[in-house]
């Protein structure tokens, strides 16, 4: 083992973390045409962690260690039953938000927006992110830490990453630094959840419930952004909390073994 690989395996997750979010960063000054912006980054930055984990995979473990990373993202072993519990949570909070809405009279009515077949490419997006964060990044911080301290340690450089998305000409530009940057922390435990129960199925359980909850926010189509993104604050780490407080058994183990065997 080189001098350098063995600082790589010591320090695989501070680097994995820099790497993308310096990356990341550094993308918003590319050159997108300016009335395709938003999106042109957003396609171009959801596959910095699944390049930068491939690369950190490559250098540690050879070409071997990057094709079982890839693996992990069409590994689908899960049932029917996970596959219904990971949709219809991401339903029920995001009608929730729409009936709170609702009921502070902040629309008039019970409103989606309208759903575009091309939506589906978020489970694409999807998996460039979680290949890297939940696929490389999570199975690493497990062998050290209780799974609900990784999920925060991995939850923090992760939300700080989705900011890019409030600056000007972004996707979510207007919404509250705050709200968006809780969103995600809840958001990152609840996929270390589904994570955890999915066993060698868990980084597709991750990218469908990722995918799943982006797919669906055009049921809240018409709820005001700032308005919006604190509900969407409040749901997800309700839905965080309840998961840890319900399921407490998956959240006491430590460590966790690299082949996470699925919990009941």
């Amino acid at each position: 083992m080189t001098y350098l690989t063995s600082v790589l395996k010591r320090h695989e997750v501070l680097i994995f973390c820099v790497l993308t979010l310096g990356l990341s960063f550094a993308a918003y000054f590319l050159p997108f045409p300016s009335e395709a912006r938003a999106l042109g980054f957003s396609m171009v930055v959801v596959f910095i962690p699944v390049s930068v984990a491939s690369l950190l995979t490559v250098l540690t473990q050879g070409w071997s260690g990057v094709r079982d990373l890839l693996a992990q993202a069409v590994r689908w072993r899960m049932g029917w039953q996970r596959f219904l519990q990971i949709i219809a949570l991401c339903l029920a909070i995001r009608f929730v938000v729409n009936i709170i809405a609702f009921l502070f009279g902040w629309v008039s009515d019970l409103q989606i927006g309208e759903f575009s077949p091309f939506l589906i490419m978020v489970y694409i997006f999807a998996a460039g992110e979680e290949l890297g964060w939940r696929g490389f990044a999570l199975p690493r911080l497990l062998k050290q830490h209780a799974p609900l301290t990784a999920s925060l340690i991995l939850g923090i450089p992760w939300a700080t990453l989705h900011l890019i998305l409030l600056l000007p000409g972004m996707l979510s530009e207007g919404a509250p630094p705050v709200a968006q940057f809780t969103v995600i922390l809840a958001l990152s435990v609840m996929l270390t959840w589904v994570y955890l129960k999915s066993g060698s199925s868990g980084v597709c359980a991750a990218i469908l419930l990722h995918g799943t909850q982006n797919l669906l926010a055009f049921l809240n189509a018409h709820v005001e952004v700032t308005r919006a993104t604190w509900l969407m604050a409040l749901t997800y780490s309700a839905a965080a909390i309840l998961l840890v407080v319900i399921d407490s058994r998956v959240w006491q183990r430590t460590p966790i073994p690299e082949t996470v065997v699925a919990s009941s």
